[in-house]
């Protein structure tokens, strides 16, 4: 919690919105008002460590071996990759980010509460108490433009809702909220428990006159099922933010059809329209180096075609681990702190992803509001 009276915090807060103003592209004066409330944000999810072995050729097949010129051990996992993120875009502003997740009482999972405590992140994570429960590990294969995984997922599959209690007591009683859910088919203890517990957030955000919004980003199914009741919970959130694999497993499902399309963009934007369908705002389906795909419930409820949206240009990859979880953090800064249109977030949210496969490692180089500020200038003046 940050120190001082009510009238300390508002002076800082106008005094944080005249140094960010001038950064055109990401802030929308219009929503000066909604942007000037402080907001927390929430984080769930998985938190693994991430063994990285980058960059890479091609991946090995079995029996053969592949030289890396480096491998190195970093703080992973969706959903905390989004909270470290979210950190340093929120450094040196009023608002604050916090991260729920489980980690087992091992030195894996030290090191990520060290990290977390480096990167302006509340900690919020728990131990599992299960000695057979360890600290989920990611072994990361990784190129310029795609990378494969090998995850054990550990404690983080036994966390609940359980967990999450502060969220209701705490959190729901401030004036603005913003809960994320990444890493959904890392948590099949959460799954089944999801739905019930956002209509409690809901509910009880609402008896507090607390403005709360929520964004899914389910990350890959390794089942290739693409269910665990996650239609149950589109339903209840404002944005979800896939990939493009997750956006047209999850749409097949949903639609109930085995074979994917022939043509990708066709594909894509029947699965924008479809998932848009399912939530209260939009998805935003991200698709690496082409851009993404949004859609909002109106458009899709008006037949409207979705909206495609190019990336960055004069980026030069090293490594693509994980850009959709900058996205995100990106989008929700732009979306919750800045109060920016979908617009806004989608340019704010393809900056942060570009701006993180220029580095090596999912969060080693996390994107400081004023580089996205310059970034989002840049690259999206004539928009």
């Amino acid at each position: 919690t940050r120190g001082g009276g009510v009238e300390e915090d508002e002076e800082d807060e106008e005094d944080w919105m005249r140094r960010t103003e001038a950064a055109t592209g990401v802030w929308r004066a219009g929503d000066r008002r909604h942007s000037m409330e402080t907001a927390h944000i929430c984080v769930i999810g998985d938190a693994f460590v991430d063994i990285l072995a980058c960059p890479l050729d091609r991946m090995p097949s079995w029996g053969s071996d592949v030289d890396c010129p480096s491998i190195s051990q970093h703080p992973g996992g969706s959903a905390l990759n989004v909270a470290i993120h979210l950190g340093e875009l929120l450094r040196g502003t009023p608002h604050t980010c916090s991260f729920y997740g489980l980690v087992g009482d091992d030195e894996f999972g030290r090191f990520l509460r060290s990290k977390l405590a480096d990167s302006n992140v509340e900690d919020r994570t728990q131990s599992s108490g299960d000695s057979e429960a360890s600290t989920g590990v990611c072994i990361v294969l990784s190129g310029s433009n795609d990378r494969g995984f090998v995850t054990h997922v550990g404690a983080t599959s036994k966390l609940g809702v359980g967990h999450l209690q502060e969220i209701l007591e705490v959190d729901c009683r401030r004036k603005r909220l913003h809960v994320h859910v990444s890493g959904f088919y890392s948590c099949p203890s959460l799954q089944q428990q999801l739905p019930a517990f956002l209509d409690k957030l809901r509910e009880e955000a609402s008896s507090n006159s607390c403005k709360l919004t929520i964004s899914l980003d389910t990350n890959g199914d390794a089942s290739d099922l693409w269910d665990c009741g996650v239609a149950r919970v589109l339903e209840r959130v404002d944005f979800f933010l896939p990939n493009e694999v997750e956006a047209s497993g999850i749409a097949r499902k949903l639609m109930n059809e085995s074979e994917d399309c022939s043509d990708q963009l066709l594909e894509l934007e029947r699965a924008a329209q479809c998932l848009a369908g399912k939530v209260q705002d939009a998805v935003v389906i991200t698709c690496g180096k082409e851009g993404c795909i949004s859609q909002t419930r109106t458009g899709a409820g008006a037949s409207a075609p979705p909206t495609r949206w190019s990336a960055p240009s004069g980026i030069v990859p090293v490594d693509a681990t994980g850009a959709g979880d900058a996205f995100d953090a990106g989008f929700i800064y732009s979306m919750v702190v800045s109060g920016g249109s979908l617009a806004n977030a989608i340019q704010a949210g393809s900056c942060t992803g570009a701006y993180c496969t220029q580095h090596k490692g999912a969060n080693s180089r996390p994107m400081s509001s004023s580089q996205l500020a310059e970034m989002v200038q840049e690259k999206f003046k004539a928009c």
